[in-house]
């Protein structure tokens, strides 16, 4: 893979990138939708299906990971990104795309895509983050009546075909399957907790009236901060938690003022670690499954009490 392959973009850590919040995994999405437009030249912003419906490049699979050192929250004010980003051909409906997202690098093209290693072990002061991507639309009022629809005009031609040791698509599969994607062998911590989210339409759904992608971390972060309580951490060792990976697959979305029923789940991982399962769901249907690997005992992370 050339490094001309790689489109590279430049960013400073604002107010709203930095936090505690989902503006990281937000402005990451945005980058996505920012790459798949310019890699296939389409507009993601303005598509449309062929019979005159609005069409959204939803997100379907969603991963970061980072380090101990440096992970999601770790970004701060006046922090310069520099972001390598490639977009991936997954089928005619969906794609995948790549970033390396690093630390002021002495070198660009240290932020080069390269799927022969984007899934190894990820170095100091980087965060690398993939997505797959499909098209929906309403096929309703609801919420919950979409359907895969490709805009007319979109193609994924010009895109390089998804590398054969992309893991996503068999990780999707396996979450299906379990209801995580923590690694099997884990021996459970406690008993899952069970809490209830209602949608809230002032802060949960986008422009569109959809429950924004970036809304669904934000649950998870509410939850796992209802549980943390449970657990016996405080806010302080819930602020300072470091999470070195996360995986979010998105089944569904939902309407506004809608309830979700949320389970939590922690296992007990090796070397100090811990993986925590939320599951979002409603009576008939799985609307997201989730799973981050937590590092405990490090300095700043000294996680919740057993």
């Amino acid at each position: 893979m050339s490094a001309a392959q790689t489109f590279r973009h430049h960013h400073t850590v604002w107010p709203s990138l930095a936090g505690h919040g989902t503006g990281l995994v937000a402005r990451i999405g945005d980058w996505t939708w920012q790459a798949v437009s310019r890699q296939t030249d389409f507009d993601v912003l303005r598509a449309d299906t062929e019979d005159g419906r609005p069409a959204y490049l939803s997100f379907h699979y969603y991963r970061v990971r980072g380090t101990a050192n440096f992970h999601l929250r770790t970004p701060t004010f006046g922090d310069a990104l520099t972001v390598g980003t490639k977009v991936f051909q997954s089928g005619s409906q969906s794609v995948l795309t790549l970033h390396r997202i690093l630390l002021d690098p002495a070198d660009d093209k240290l932020a080069t895509v390269d799927s022969d290693t984007f899934w190894d072990a990820v170095g100091p002061g980087e965060l690398r983050a993939e997505q797959i991507n499909r098209w929906i639309s309403h096929t309703g009022a609801s919420n919950e009546n979409l359907a895969s629809s490709v805009p007319a005009g979109f193609s994924t031609a010009n895109l390089d075909a998804t590398p054969e040791n992309a893991p996503g698509r068999r990780r999707v599969l396996a979450a299906r399957r379990h209801g995580s994607f923590r690694p099997e062998g884990l021996t459970q911590i406690g008993e899952p907790i069970t809490l209830e989210y209602v949608i809230d339409p002032a802060r949960d759904l986008n422009a569109v009236g959809l429950l924004y992608f970036a809304a669904y971390f934000g649950i998870i972060d509410w939850a796992v901060g209802q549980a943390w309580a449970t657990w016996g951490g405080d806010v302080r060792s819930f602020l300072e938690r470091v999470v070195e990976d996360i995986e979010l697959l998105y089944e569904g979305n939902a309407d506004p003022s809608a309830r979700l029923d949320v389970e939590v789940t922690r296992w007990q991982g090796a070397e100090n670690t811990q993986y925590i399962d939320v599951m979002l769901r409603q009576p008939s249907r799985v609307l997201a499954v989730s799973t981050q690997l937590l590092r405990v005992g490090s300095p700043g992370s000294p996680g919740p009490g057993d």
